[in-house]
C-alpha cells in the first residue's frame, strides 16, 4: 500500500489537477430568468379567506400597470390598485419573476397585506397573504383559470 505521504501527496494533486481544469475551462454564466414565463392580465379578480377556515372568501378586483422588465431581464415590476364593493387600496412594490408574483396592498382602512403567489400549470394564481405588523394570514386565489403560461 501507499504511505500516507504519498496519499496525501496524491489526493492534493488530483485537487490541484481539478481546479486548473476547471479554471481553462471558463465560467459559465447561468441565463436570466425570463420574466415572460407568464403572459401578465391587467385585470384580474381574486378571493381571499383567513388561513385554515372555511369561511365565505372576500372577493376583490385587481387592476395593475407594469413598467416592463428590469435591466437585468430577470423581472417585471407593476404598481396598480385593489377594489371590493366598499373599499379599495394601491398596489405597490409588485414584482413577477418567472411564475412567482409578490406584492404589497394598502388598504384604505388602515391594513396592509403582504400577497406572494405563484401561478400553477392549471392556469390559476394563488398564494397567501400576512397582515403586515399582525399575524392574520389569509389564502388567496384567482377567480379563473385564464392564464397563458409559457
Amino acid at each position: 500500500m501507499f504511505s500516507p505521504l504519498k496519499r496525501m501527496l496524491c489526493a492534493w494533486l488530483f485537487v490541484l489537477g481539478t481546479s486548473a481544469a476547471l479554471t481553462v475551462s471558463g465560467t459559465v454564466t447561468a441565463p436570466a430568468v425570463p420574466p415572460g414565463a407568464v403572459d401578465l392580465q391587467t385585470d384580474w379578480d381574486v378571493y381571499q379567506r383567513p388561513s385554515g377556515t372555511t369561511d365565505s372568501p372576500l372577493g376583490f378586483h385587481v387592476h395593475i400597470s407594469t413598467s416592463g422588465p428590469d435591466k437585468t431581464n430577470t423581472f417585471v415590476e407593476f404598481t396598480g390598485r385593489a377594489h371590493t364593493s366598499t373599499y379599495g387600496g394601491d398596489i405597490t412594490g409588485g414584482q413577477i419573476r418567472g411564475r412567482t408574483i409578490t406584492f404589497t396592498i394598502d388598504w384604505y382602512n388602515g391594513k396592509t397585506g403582504l400577497y406572494q403567489g405563484n401561478w400553477f400549470d392549471d392556469g390559476y394564481l394563488r398564494g397567501h397573504t400576512q397582515e403586515q405588523d399582525a399575524s392574520h394570514t389569509a389564502e388567496w386565489w384567482t377567480r379563473y383559470n385564464d392564464w397563458t403560461l409559457t
